[in-house]
């Protein structure tokens, strides 16, 4: 049996099923391609049946939606019938779901002049160099990952942010850069109780801003005011994060 998160919130919700679901809707809901779910099915980590035509049915258990006035919609989450699979199957089928998600998610994305994952990979090769040793910093299909020692954490998505078409490339990359940084800076500052990289009472305003900023071909990344940065991590070379389609 497997629960799909997909939001949570108070939102006056409604509860459904049982009931059969085709692999197309199941996709849908899991975010994942058909394919994805049929070699699930195969592998008999998900467990279905043959409908009339021939064509394979998933039960699904359980369903929750938003409820909104006198329509519902916003699938929340669902729970399928699964083969008598052990736990240790169980968790690596959760971690095969979250990297198909991820695969349907890039492909849906829009080509763009910046390299996510070179990106990524230069903000990690940054952050790893001032973030305190117990943080675990990667950078994973053009996402960076930063996670404590229990594995908790959060990430910034650069593949997302450097698809918006509405900006040009440089500002793609300086945008995917600054948000990271604030990413970073919630995520060490909550491990190691201080407004990092300031110290408690060091700035009137508590924490240091985040900055990207375009210098020539470079992005510069700092924290603080310009003239005088509480921290400085370097630059990133535009012309080392592509410049070129995915």
């Amino acid at each position: 049996m497997y629960t799909n998160q997909m939001a949570s919130d108070d939102s006056e919700v409604y509860d459904g099923g049982p009931r059969l679901t085709s692999v197309e809707e199941t996709a849908s809901i899991l975010q994942v391609a058909e394919t994805d779910v049929r070699e699930w099915i195969a592998a008999g980590k998900i467990d279905s049946v043959i409908g009339p035509g021939g064509e394979h049915r998933l039960r699904l258990l359980s369903e929750t939606h938003e409820r909104s006035g006198p329509n519902q919609g916003g699938f929340i989450s669902l729970q399928l019938h699964a083969a008598d699979i052990d736990q240790l199957t169980v968790q690596e089928f959760q971690r095969e779901l979250a990297r198909a998600r991820r695969t349907a998610q890039l492909a849906r994305l829009p080509e763009t002049d910046i390299d996510p994952d070179a990106l990524a990979t230069a903000l990690a090769r940054l952050l790893v160099g001032v973030a305190p040793a117990r943080l675990s910093i990667v950078a994973e299909r053009g996402m960076v990952w930063i996670r404590d020692e229990d594995g908790h954490g959060a990430g910034s998505d650069i593949a997302l942010m450097v698809s918006d078409r509405g900006v040009s490339p440089d500002e793609q990359a300086r945008r995917g850069a600054e948000r990271t940084l604030e990413v970073a800076q919630e995520m060490i500052a909550e491990e190691i109780g201080d407004p990092w990289p300031a110290k408690a009472g060091e700035l009137p305003g508590g924490f240091p801003c985040p900055h990207a900023e375009i210098v020539g071909q470079s992005i510069r990344l700092y924290y603080g005011a310009a003239s005088a940065p509480i921290l400085a991590l370097g630059t990133i070379s535009l012309e080392e994060v592509g410049r070129r389609s995915r």
